[in-house]
């Protein structure tokens, strides 16, 4: 499996572009349980691909065609935070005043204050 690219980091950087450096709101929901964390006035500072290497909690390894892998994954950065996400488990969405990533039965939304 491929690694997050350059290209598909600038887009999610294009995409989030207007939320870049200003006050955000991040509210992660649950498709059953609802809305289960929110993150008032934070500022998203980057997007960056995610190494695995010495992370906690790395997703685990995956496999392709007999091989193993582990799964390309970008981080939204907010100061010396970061929320990771898997990229191929991720679908990025332009709402208005920001993005929304969603997952399986779970969404984070990020939208200027």
């Amino acid at each position: 499996m491929s690694k997050v690219t350059e290209n598909e980091i600038t887009l999610l950087k294009t995409m989030f572009e207007p939320c870049m450096g200003l006050p955000v709101v991040v509210t992660i929901t649950d498709a059953e349980r609802g809305e289960v964390a929110k993150f008032d006035n934070v500022s998203l500072t980057g997007i960056e691909v995610q190494k695995s290497t010495g992370m906690k909690n790395a997703p685990n390894k995956r496999t392709k065609d007999g091989k193993s892998y582990t799964p390309p994954m970008f981080a939204l950065v907010f100061g010396n935070n970061r929320l990771v996400f898997v990229n191929e488990d991720t679908t990025a969405c332009v709402v208005y005043n920001g993005v929304k990533l969603i997952l399986d039965n779970t969404t984070v939304s990020v939208v200027k204050l």
